[in-house]
């Protein structure tokens, strides 16, 4: 057996059976809409320039 094919095995492997999700789809949401908050609040803290952004137009055909 090549290093590769060694590799590609454990790679391949099914995770691991403790590592089980036992949170509820409320839960999963109020820690998504924290993030976001968590994001928003440290990206406010930069200034970007409009002139950063390309300028470009979309156009759904």
């Amino acid at each position: 057996m090549r290093r590769r094919d060694l590799a590609w095995f454990l790679l391949a492997a099914p995770p691991a059976a403790s590592q089980t999700n036992t949170t509820t789809a409320a839960e999963d949401l109020t820690a998504a809409k924290e993030r976001v908050k968590t994001n928003s609040s440290e990206l406010a803290k930069f200034a970007i320039p409009i002139s950063t952004e390309p300028a470009f137009v979309f156009k759904a055909y």
